[in-house]
């Protein structure tokens, strides 16, 4: 927000700018720091919160001794919520992934994996709106991965769904050698 002198010719150095809810369709609230100086002729508001999605609204910033100043009109969309139900089966090197699909009007799914208690997680693929499965068949044997499913929507995507964790089954072991020794029998494999 930036502040003119009402003849719109110089920045006031050191006013102090108020944001308000002007339109307000769905009763919104309006949180964070509402007051704050403008530096060089400009207040930066950067935890202020619409508590609402909706279209309609508009911000009046006002200043002492400055006319206010009402925004255009604007919307506000809410994030499609998440995946829910997220399970996992894991059957030799393969992870079946399943879950609910929670909304309506989704682009799709991205579906995300790590090595179990890691951090980093990667996007394994994504699927399209409505598909409410995925087959991860990278996996490796002795291996434990964490996933997660996000909903993407036309513009934000939502938190991450439930975290499962699906342990693929070992190798089987390889080079099986029987050695008979009186009566016992010593296996050994690789």
């Amino acid at each position: 927000v930036g502040v003119l002198t009402p003849d719109r010719a110089t920045f006031l150095g050191s006013a102090t700018v108020t944001l308000a809810l002007e339109a307000n369709p769905v009763g919104a609230k309006l949180t964070g720091t509402l007051t704050r100086p403008a530096v060089g002729g400009v207040a930066r508001f950067d935890d202020v919160v619409i508590g609402a999605a909706g279209s309609g609204f508009t911000l009046i910033a006002s200043s002492p001794g400055v006319p206010p100043k009402t925004s255009f009109s604007f919307a506000i969309r809410s994030a499609p919520l998440p995946p829910a139900n997220l399970a996992a089966v894991a059957s030799g090197t393969t992870v079946s992934l399943t879950w609910t699909d929670t909304t309506t009007d989704e682009v799709g799914f991205r579906i995300e994996s790590a090595l179990a208690g890691s951090s980093s997680a990667v996007t394994l693929g994504t699927v399209g709106p409505n598909v409410t499965s995925f087959v991860d068949s990278q996996g490796s044997p002795d291996a434990r991965f964490d996933y997660r499913v996000v909903t993407v929507g036309t513009a934000l995507e939502s938190a991450p769904s439930n975290l499962v964790t699906a342990t693929l089954v070992p190798r089987a072991p390889t080079n099986l050698t029987a050695t008979p020794s009186g009566l016992t029998v010593l296996l050994t494999w690789s």
